[in-house]
């Protein structure tokens, strides 16, 4: 690599090697003739605050999930991720009842689950061992993996039913634990990432020690940011106020409206866009994507922009 944080990528890319072979995540195989052997690749990603601000920089082993069989190396797929009206629902009970609440990041969440399948992959450049006829066979989830995510599910799960939280039935991704002593925990799962609310610091510390008790983790403090947005209380007032100054920062940037001017208001009522040949979109992806964008900020933070995306969408 001859970019000049070359360096911080190559340590991200050791950091990961040295985490998966603490956890013996898989062994060194001939496989038969007849096994499917599937692809690896690494994937790298900047860690951000809601600023958009570099914090991190991650690299992560990622098996190619496309050269699986399904019925041979999967079967079940599922990814832990709660809905939109879920996460803002909690939110709405931390600020309602004045609610203490934390976040943690559980560290390589999905590599705490043990694989379900005989699963093969090809050794990643740079740290192979053996000659070309090795590969590795999994012991744990692999991240790109098809049943990745579904196997990591079913490990928090069984977690999280040991100690007594019932998984919600609105939210699959919601647990609620009514602590013998510290009253109502409330756990949310977003993959890796987890937020606890308690009446209590007591309450949020014990919701909080089940996870880290099993899992390595980052322990995030008091919630200030969760899942890219940032978050600000007035408990006084008992109010809650989200923004993604970051994400929007980003989507001006990328289609060159920074200097844009701004509006009172997204789009004006009964505004009607008309379809027409003649001024068609040469290349429409980027204008899907922008809308794609704009609807999910509608989503998290933005509700005000519900209306114009719901237009551009049609």
């Amino acid at each position: 690599m001859a970019r000049h944080d070359a360096w911080l990528w190559q340590g991200a890319m050791d950091e990961e090697m040295a985490a998966h072979q603490e956890r013996q995540t898989w062994e060194l195989v001939h496989a038969s003739v007849d096994a499917n052997v599937a692809g690896s690749r690494w994937a790298y990603d900047y860690k951000t605050n809601s600023d958009g601000e570099v914090n991190r920089y991650r690299a992560i082993f990622c098996l190619q999930g496309f050269t699986q069989h399904m019925g041979v190396d999967y079967d079940e797929v599922y990814a832990p991720c709660p809905a939109k009206a879920t996460v803002r629902a909690v939110l709405t009970v931390v600020a309602n009842q004045d609610l203490e609440a934390h976040a943690l990041d559980v560290k390589n969440a999905h590599l705490n689950a043990r694989m379900d399948k005989a699963l093969y992959m090809k050794q990643l450049k740079g740290y192979e061992q053996g000659g070309d006829e090795v590969v590795c066979k999994s012991n744990l989830a692999i991240y790109g993996g098809k049943q990745a995510g579904n196997l990591w599910s079913s490990e928090l799960h069984t977690t999280m039913t040991e100690v007594g939280a019932a998984r919600s039935n609105a939210d699959p991704n919601l647990y609620l634990w009514h602590h013998p002593t510290n009253g109502l925990i409330i756990i949310l799962v977003h993959v890796d990432d987890t937020l606890t609310a308690a009446k209590t610091t007591e309450g949020v510390k014990a919701g909080k020690a089940v996870i880290s008790g099993k899992y390595k983790v980052r322990d995030l403090g008091e919630l200030k940011e969760f899942l890219g947005m940032r978050i600000e209380r007035n408990r006084a007032q008992r109010t809650l106020f989200l923004s993604s100054p970051g994400h929007t920062q980003a989507l001006l940037l990328k289609f060159n409206m920074k200097h844009a001017n701004h509006a009172k208001v997204p789009m004006f009522n009964g505004t009607a866009l008309m379809r027409g040949a003649s001024d068609a979109l040469v290349d429409p992806e980027p204008y899907a994507e922008l809308v794609g964008s704009l609807l999910y900020l509608a989503n998290t933070t933005r509700p005000d922009l519900a209306y114009a995306a719901g237009v551009m969408a049609r």
